[in-house]
C-alpha cells in the first residue's frame, strides 16, 4: 500500500494552481501549515481578496477614480500589477514607454498577466516612442510572438542574440523554421551552436516540433551513420549515444532500439529520464520499444523482480509506457511505487488501461474501499475507470481528496466533476468553512440541493451541474454575491441560462438601465438573451475580453459585433490590429462585405493571432478570399501561411487543395480537419494524406474516413504512426521546399526565415 503520509496531494499543487482553486480554498479542511515553506501561498490564501466585496475590475475603476482611460504613471502602475486583467485597451495605449521599458520586473509581471488583445493594445503605444531594436531587445521571451511582422521591418536583426530570434516567431514560423532545419540535418552538423539551439528550443517548445521532420531527420541521420559503418547501431560506443540529441533517439525505428549495445544503457538511460515524451506521438512504434529497452538496461540480465524502487525512479515519462504485463513481474514494492509515479502520467495508452485497471484492482481492492492515503496517491488513475468514480463512498475525508486530485490532473474526466458536485452539495452544513473564512451566506444552507454562496464558491466550473429548478432556488443575495463565478461558465444549457437571465434582471434591475460593469459581472450568462437584447447591451472591446469563449451561437455572435460597433465607434475599415486580436471570435459577426472592408496590413498581423476562430461557412469563406488576397494562390503557399489561414482553411475547394504540396500538410492546424468536407477530403493524394502527420491523422473524422479510398486509408495509417524506413528509401514523401533563396538557409537558418516572413 502507499505510504501513509497524509494529503500527499497538497505537496504536489503550486501556488498558481492554488490561485486557479479560488474560492473552493476554505472547503479544504487540511492544515495550512503544510505550507508553511510556501510564504505567498499562505498569505494568498488568507488575504481577504479571496472572498472580494464588490467585483475586482470594479476596485480597479474606483483606483483610476472612475477615469477608463486616465494616464497612470509607473509607480501606479506597479500597484495595479493585480488588476492587468481589469486594464481596458486606452489605458495600456497611454503607458509611460520609457520608464516601463526600464523596469522589467515590472514590465514581466504585467505582460504575463494579459490577454492578446491587451498586449497587442500596449505594444502598439510602446512603438510610438522606442526605438523598434531596444523594444526587441527588452521585451519579455513570451511576448515576442505577438509582435506584428509589419513591426519587424524596422528591426536591426542581426544586432539580435540567438535566443531573442528563436521567441521573436509564433508557433507557425518557429515549427517552419525547425522543420527545415531538421529537413537538412546531418551527423557533420551536430556539434554546430545553431543546431543546437535549435534542439534545446525543440525540447523545450514541443509544439514546434514537425514530428513528421523530426522522424525523417532521425531515419536520414542513422542511415547514413549506418552507411559510414556497417555496425553503428550495434556497436555504438558511450561517447557515440552521448552526441546523439535526444529527439533523434526518440525517433530510432524500433529494431535498432532493441539492438543498441548494452554498453550504451547508462548514457541511454539518462537520456530517457530527461526525456518529454511529448516530443513523440502517443502512436510511435518507438515507444513500445523505448520501455522495453529501457527495462533491459535497468535488468541488466536479471529477472524484472530484481529492479528497485530507484531503479524504476530512472525511467522519467517512460514509465507512462509500463504495460501491466511487466509491472506483474516485478516486486510488490516495486509495483505499488511504479503505480504511484503512473499516477502523475498526463497520457497513458489505450492499450494498457484496462490491464492496468485490472492491475490495480488486484493490488489496492477496489476504489470504492481505498483509505484517504491510497485515494491520494492513485487517485488519478481513475480515470481508467469511469464506472469507479460514479461509485466513490460520501466519506469524510472524499471531497479534499479529489478537490486537490483535480487540481493535479491535465484533463478532468466529467465523472470526476460529477461526483465531486454530488458530494458538495449533499453536505449538509458548511459552518465551519464559513467560521474558518469569516464569510456570511444564506441562512438556508442547511438544505440540500439548494445553491449558497459557499457551494457555488467551492464548486467553481462545476456548478454547471445544477438543474434549471435548483439554480431557481438560489436567493437574488446570492445571486450577486457569486454572479461572477457563474458568469464564467460557458457551458450552461438553454434552461439554465433561462434561469439565471431571470436572476440576473432581478438583481440588477431592467437590462435597458445596465452598465458595462454589470455586462462584465455576468459574463457568459449574457448568452442566455435574445439577438435583439444583445445589440442593445453595453458591449466594448474592453467588456467582451471574458466572454469570447462562451459558445456563442452565429446570430449571437453578429448581436454582439454590432453592439460593439455602435458603443465604441467601429466600422470594418477602422479595425486595427488590436481590435482584430481583441475581437477574437466576434470577428465572425462581421458579415461578408465588412470582411472585405478590412484593412489588409491590420489583417496581416492579426491573422496568425485569430487562426482558432471558426466562423459559419458564408464568413469563414470570405475569410479566406482575404487569406487568398493576403498570400496568393493556395498552391504557392508556404508551410506559416499554412499554418496561419488556420480553420479558414477547411474553406478550400477541392481543386485548390489538390495545388497545395504535400510538404505543408503537417502545418494545417489540427482543429481545422474536422471541417473539412468529406467530399473534399476524398480528393487527397496519397502523398498528401501521409504528410498529414500523426496529431491531424488522429484528428479525421469517422465521416471522413469512410469515404477514402483502401490506398487511403493506408496512407493516413502512416501519418498515425510515423515516417517508415521503406517510405524514406522510396522517396515518397519529402521535406518542405526550400525555393532558391533556401539553398543559403539553414548557414544561418533561423535570421533566414524571419527575413523571408518579412518579405511575404
Amino acid at each position: 500500500m502507499p505510504p501513509r503520509t497524509r494529503h500527499t496531494g497538497l505537496n504536489l499543487i503550486t501556488a498558481q494552481k492554488l490561485c486557479e482553486l479560488g474560492t473552493g480554498v476554505p472547503m479544504l479542511s487540511s492544515n495550512l501549515s503544510e505550507f508553511s515553506g510556501k510564504t505567498s501561498i499562505l498569505k494568498y490564501l488568507q488575504s481577504n481578496d479571496r472572498f472580494p466585496k464588490r467585483p475586482i475590475c470594479q476596485q480597479f475603476m474606483e483606483k483610476l477614480g472612475g477615469k477608463k482611460c486616465k494616464n497612470i504613471t509607473h509607480e501606479e502602475l506597479k500597484d495595479l500589477k493585480p488588476f492587468a486583467r481589469c486594464m481596458p485597451l486606452c489605458v495600456l495605449r497611454r503607458l509611460k514607454a520609457k520608464a516601463i521599458m526600464a523596469d522589467q520586473t515590472t514590465l514581466m509581471n504585467i505582460t504575463k498577466c494579459l490577454r492578446k488583445g491587451q498586449l497587442m493594445a500596449m505594444f502598439q503605444g510602446l512603438r510610438e516612442s522606442v526605438d523598434p531594436s531596444e523594444m526587441v531587445e527588452k521585451l519579455p521571451d513570451s511576448v515576442l510572438p505577438m509582435i506584428p511582422q509589419s513591426f519587424l521591418k524596422k528591426v536591426n536583426l542581426t544586432a539580435l542574440k540567438n535566443k531573442k530570434k528563436i521567441y521573436l516567431q509564433s508557433v507557425c514560423q518557429a515549427k517552419m523554421t525547425f522543420s527545415r532545419q531538421l529537413s537538412d540535418f546531418s551527423d557533420e552538423k551536430m556539434a554546430n551552436s545553431d543546431t543546437q539551439d535549435m534542439m534545446k528550443a525543440l525540447s523545450d517548445n514541443p509544439d514546434c516540433l514537425s514530428k513528421v521532420q523530426a522522424g525523417r531527420a532521425a531515419l536520414r541521420f542513422f542511415a547514413a551513420a549506418e552507411k559510414r559503418r556497417g555496425d553503428f547501431i550495434k556497436n555504438m560506443t558511450a561517447e557515440e549515444m552521448d552526441r546523439i540529441h535526444l529527439i533523434l533517439l526518440l525517433y530510432l525505428p524500433p529494431r535498432k532500439v532493441k539492438d543498441l549495445p548494452s554498453s550504451v544503457c547508462p548514457s541511454f538511460l539518462r537520456k530517457m529520464k530527461a526525456a518529454n515524451l511529448k516530443l513523440l506521438h502517443h502512436r510511435a512504434p518507438s515507444r513500445p520499444a523505448l520501455i522495453q529497452k529501457a527495462l533491459d538496461c535497468l535488468a541488466n540480465g536479471r529477472n524484472l523482480s530484481a529492479l528497485t524502487r530507484e531503479d524504476m525512479s530512472k525511467l522519467g515519462q517512460l514509465v507512462c509506457e509500463l504495460p501491466a504485463s511487466q509491472l506483474r513481474l516485478m516486486s510488490p514494492n516495486v509495483v505499488n511505487s511504479s503505480l504511484q509515479l503512473m499516477a502523475s502520467c498526463k497520457h497513458i495508452p489505450q492499450r494498457h488501461r484496462a490491464d492496468l485497471k485490472q492491475l490495480i484492482d488486484e493490488t489496492y481492492g477496489d476504489p470504492s474501499d481505498w483509505s484517504a492515503e491510497t485515494m491520494e496517491a492513485l487517485g488519478p488513475l481513475l480515470v481508467l475507470d469511469e464506472n469507479a468514480i460514479s461509485s466513490l463512498p460520501n466519506k469524510p475525508w472524499m471531497k479534499d481528496v479529489l478537490f486537490l486530485l483535480i487540481l493535479r490532473m491535465l484533463n478532468v474526466p466529467r465523472a470526476l466533476e460529477k461526483k465531486l458536485f454530488t458530494l458538495v452539495t449533499a453536505t449538509t452544513s458548511h459552518a465551519a468553512c464559513r467560521r474558518a473564512a469569516n464569510i456570511t451566506t444564506d441562512n438556508d444552507d442547511r438544505t440540500q440541493g439548494v445553491p449558497t454562496v459557499m457551494t457555488i464558491r467551492v464548486l467553481g466550473k462545476n456548478n454547471v451541474y445544477w438543474t434549471a429548478a435548483q439554480l431557481d432556488k438560489m436567493s437574488n443575495e446570492t445571486f450577486l454575491a457569486i454572479v461572477e463565478i457563474l458568469g464564467a461558465i460557458p457551458d450552461f444549457n438553454e434552461q439554465q441560462l433561462a434561469v439565471l437571465t431571470k436572476k440576473a434582471i432581478q438583481a440588477f434591475g431592467p437590462v435597458s438601465q445596465w452598465t458595462e460593469a454589470v455586462v462584465e459581472q455576468i459574463g457568459c450568462i449574457i448568452k442566455g438573451f435574445s439577438d435583439a437584447d444583445l445589440e442593445t447591451f453595453p458591449l466594448t472591446l474592453d467588456t467582451i475580453k471574458d466572454t469570447v469563449n462562451c459558445g456563442w451561437n452565429a446570430s449571437q455572435v453578429t448581436s454582439v459585433w454590432k453592439a460593439i460597433a455602435k458603443n465604441d465607434n467601429l466600422t470594418a475599415q477602422r479595425l486595427g490590429v488590436t481590435e482584430i486580436v481583441t475581437l477574437d471570435q466576434f470577428l465572425c459577426g462581421l458579415n461578408t462585405s465588412e470582411i472585405r472592408q478590412l484593412d489588409k496590413e491590420a489583417f496581416r498581423d492579426a491573422v496568425g493571432l485569430i487562426n482558432d476562430i471558426k466562423c459559419p461557412s458564408m464568413v469563414a469563406k470570405q475569410l479566406k478570399l482575404r487569406l487568398v488576397s493576403l498570400f496568393g494562390t493556395p498552391k504557392n503557399w508556404t508551410e506559416v501561411q499554412v499554418c496561419e489561414s488556420g480553420n479558414n482553411i477547411a474553406e478550400l475547394d477541392p481543386e485548390e487543395w489538390k495545388s497545395l504540396r504535400a510538404s505543408v500538410f503537417s502545418f494545417i492546424r489540427q482543429t481545422a480537419i474536422p471541417l473539412i468536407a468529406p467530399k473534399t477530403m476524398a480528393t487527397f493524394s496519397v502523398e498528401q494524406l501521409m504528410e498529414l502527420g500523426p496529431g491531424n491523422a488522429a484528428m479525421v473524422t469517422d465521416e471522413q474516413r469512410r469515404v477514402l479510398s483502401d490506398e487511403q486509408r493506408a496512407a493516413l495509417e502512416e501519418a498515425l504512426t510515423g515516417p517508415s524506413e521503406q517510405t524514406l528509401k522510396t522517396g515518397t514523401s519529402g521535406a518542405p521546399s526550400l525555393g532558391v533563396e533556401g539553398t543559403t538557409a539553414f548557414m544561418k537558418p533561423l535570421l533566414f526565415f524571419l527575413m523571408v516572413v518579412l518579405l511575404l
